[in-house]
């Protein structure tokens, strides 16, 4: 599927804003909860 920018746009703003990310799955962006992040040396 594709988005125009204004539309990515506007679901990125709202995921950001509910602690969530925006992922592709099966070719359609999904809202997921973001995975932690490993700190090495």
């Amino acid at each position: 599927m594709t988005y125009t920018n204004e539309e990515y746009a506007e679901m990125a703003i709202k995921d950001n804003e509910e602690g969530k990310v925006l992922k592709e799955v099966k070719e359609k962006l999904k809202q997921v909860e973001p995975e932690p992040i490993e700190f090495t040396d």
